[in-house]
């Protein structure tokens, strides 16, 4: 039976990433990777040739994660990026679930209900009969939103989603011509920033009652929340977070992950990403992975257990 390298060596004679538009976060994480490892001259633990291969980023665009998760099924690409609902929105079968694992957790973002603080709106409720941008996402995340939204007592008729470019649709919230923007973001989020800067915005809360409920359908989202000093509001504001998930298959050499996990995270303490340590919500929590619904890779893990990254190391699987 052939390995995972001699199975790729046949396609490929590269080492491949999977990642999203050019922008975006998973890009620039996509792109710390490659120069991280095309940086490293060489490795005492990796000396095997897949760990020499160059790396390609491939940019792929689809409406769904779905997509990018059966390329890393079917071998087709090494690793790929995709939001933690993903996994529990893309019907996988367990047979599937149980071919992937976690490389590493890359970001959080968190959903952010941001209105004009002029309207006084205090809750999601109040967002009734306005005009709402929601994003240009996945289905799957726009179905996240939506059914967050019926959570918290405000149903898809109950309200009018307005289809535009981002870009427009920040314009025609600074015009007023839009009453909310419904956004899964970073934080700090750049673009948010200069939003604030130009209009007083106010973000609205979400009840916990509202999160403890949708979180019992949707185990693969986390409570979050947006600090005050960012936007402009006074106090720290209660919301949801998903998390972007760095994915393999788990066929994948053992050596091989272990080389691009411990590269990958010197990289990025080492580089301008190091200030997104204090916003990744995995690496306190060893049950983590039992939530996301995947295990981490046994190269990644064997890392990890050599790091600071957890306060208890048992149970990690």
């Amino acid at each position: 039976m052939q390995n995972y390298a001699d199975e790729k060596k046949k396609k490929f004679d590269y080492t491949e990433i999977l990642t999203d538009s050019i922008g975006s976060f998973g890009y620039q994480f996509g792109l710390a990777i490659a120069v991280g490892l095309s940086t490293v001259k060489s490795d005492q633990d990796c000396d095997k040739e897949i760990c020499a291969r160059p790396i390609l980023m491939r940019i792929y665009s689809s409406q769904s994660d779905r997509d990018d998760i059966d390329a890393v099924l079917e071998k087709e690409a090494d690793t790929a990026f995709i939001l933690s609902n993903s996994l529990h929105a893309a019907s996988l079968s367990p047979e599937e679930l149980s071919q992937l694992s976690i490389i590493a957790p890359i970001y959080r973002k968190s959903l952010m209900v941001i209105t004009h603080k002029a309207d006084n709106i205090k809750n999601i409720k109040d967002l009734r009969n306005k005009k709402i941008f929601f994003g240009l996402y996945n289905n799957a995340v726009r179905n996240l939103t939506a059914n967050f939204l019926s959570h918290a007592g405000l149903l898809q008729s109950d309200y009018n989603v307005v289809v535009d470019s981002e870009t427009k649709a920040f314009q025609k919230f600074i015009n007023h011509d839009i009453d909310a923007l419904i956004l899964f973001r970073t934080i700090p989020d750049p673009l948010l920033i200069r939003l604030s800067q130009q209009i007083k915005i106010e973000i609205i809360g979400f009840r916990t009652n509202d999160v403890n409920s949708f979180k019992k359908d949707n185990p693969t989202i986390h409570p979050s929340f947006l600090p005050a000093r960012y936007y402009g509001n006074n106090s720290d504001v209660k919301t949801i977070g998903l998390s972007g998930l760095w994915i393999t298959h788990r066929d994948h050499e053992k050596e091989f992950i272990h080389h691009m996990t411990k590269n990958y995270w010197q990289h990025m303490r080492n580089h301008h990403f190091k200030n997104f340590f204090d916003t990744i919500p995995i690496f306190h929590h060893p049950d983590s992975q039992d939530k996301m619904l995947l295990n981490y890779h046994v190269g990644a893990l064997e890392f990890y257990k050599t790091q600071r990254f957890y306060e208890n190391t048992e149970g990690l699987k």
